[in-house]
Formats: C-alpha cells, structure tokens, sequence
C-alpha cells in the first residue's frame, strides 16, 4: 500500500497580503495539489505573499521547486513573496543550501514578514 503524504494550505488576507499557511509534507506525491490548492488562495489583486512553512515537517526537492516556481510566477506578477522558516531548523538551513533567497526573502516569522513587507511595499 502506498503512503500518502499529508499537507495543507491555510489562506488568510491581511491588508492586501495574502498569508499562506503550509502544514505537514511537501514531496513529490503531493506538490502538484499543493500548487493547484496554492494558486487558488492567491487571488489577482493580491499585493504580496508570505508563505509560512513554519508548519512543514517534511521538504522533499518536488516541494522546494514548488517554492522557486511559486516566487517566479508571483514575481511575473509584480509580486513580492516572503517566505517564513525559522532559523536554527533544518528546513531552513535546507532553503539556504538551495538559496531560496534569491528568489525570495526568507524571514523568522510572519510578523516580522508583514512588518517588512509594509515598510517595503
């Protein structure tokens, strides 16, 4: 029997901000409906995202495309996206070795995220 990996997506707007909330595995059995479930919380008039995987317990490298092709495509759309690791976990020294900053800025939490984002944006 095959094992099926769990993830969810929690969507909330602030201010213009779309915070989304990613919770359980993200591989490559499930980072197809992860994306289909994330561009369906991500309405046009969005300002920004902020993306936090604070709740992610597993990251596999489908998962981590997922992160690069979300930052292009909302890039495309003038968007900024943040996305929310806290340090001193290994999902977050995994997204420096990958370098997600370079598509994105990686922040401790979704305060500080949405702090910056209003300051910048």
């Amino acid at each position: 029997m095959a094992h099926v990996t769990e993830a969810d997506v929690h969507a909330q707007s602030l201010d213009g901000t779309v915070v989304l909330t990613l919770c359980g595995e993200i591989d490559l059995e499930n980072a197809g409906r992860m994306r289909e479930r994330i561009a369906a919380a991500v309405p046009h008039p969005a300002q920004g995202i902020v993306v936090d995987l604070s709740g992610v317990s597993h990251i596999d490298s489908a998962g981590i495309r997922l992160l690069f092709d979300l930052a292009s495509r909302l890039g495309e759309r003038r968007l900024g996206v943040a996305i929310v690791a806290p340090s001193h976990t290994l999902l977050r020294e995994l997204l420096d070795v990958v370098r997600l900053s370079s598509v994105a800025t990686v922040f401790e939490t979704v305060d500080e995220a949405l702090r910056r984002r209003s300051v910048t944006g």
